[in-house]
Order: structure tokens, then C-alpha cells, then sequence
């Protein structure tokens, strides 16, 4: 219920359990295991990331942006039967 004269806003029900960490570290996780779970191999080059998933590498400014572009890449590609690529020597895959 939301106090209008107070602004506070009161919850009634059970207790809450309180989770520390941000929604950004939990995704960040969670594409990191995922990955992971794929045999994930990372590399750094002039600064950059690259994660390679399979025969698809792809490069992001960090391990979880290499890793998300990469997953992205492999389940498409793997959903629809296309054959890989990789984003360092090959211009028909998704870029920045």
C-alpha cells in the first residue's frame, strides 16, 4: 500500500530474501557459464576480446560482450542450419 502523505510504499506478505549483487552481475554470470558450458575459448588482441563458441569467434569490448556476441552467433547459426563464421575474417557476420 503507497502512502501518499509519507511517500512510503508498505509490502505485506511473506518475508523477502534480499540477493546482493546487481541484475547486470547476475546476466554477466550467467553468459559467462553459459559459454562456458560450450568450451568457451577467450583471447585478447590490441586490447580486445575475443570469445570463440565452436567455429565462431566473435570480438567485444570485454569477455562478456565476446561471449554474448558469440553465443548469439552459434545458436542462430545453429538454429538455422547456416554455415559459420568468423567475425575477424569473414565480413558477412554480425559486427558492431
Amino acid at each position: 500500500m503507497f502512502d501518499t502523505v509519507n511517500k512510503q510504499l508498505t509490502i505485506f506478505g511473506e518475508e523477502l530474501e534480499v540477493v546482493g549483487g546487481s541484475f547486470h552481475e547476475s546476466l554477466a554470470a550467467d553468459v559467462l557459464q553459459d559459454a562456458q558450458r560450450l568450451g568457451a575459448a577467450f583471447d585478447i588482441q590490441d586490447g580486445r576480446c575475443s570469445c570463440r563458441i565452436g567455429s565462431f569467434e566473435l570480438v567485444g569490448e570485454s569477455y562478456v560482450e565476446a561471449a554474448l556476441r558469440a553465443l548469439i552467433t552459434y545458436r542462430s547459426h545453429a538454429s538455422s542450419n547456416q554455415a559459420p563464421c568468423s567475425e575477424i575474417n569473414d565480413k558477412t557476420c554480425p559486427s558492431r
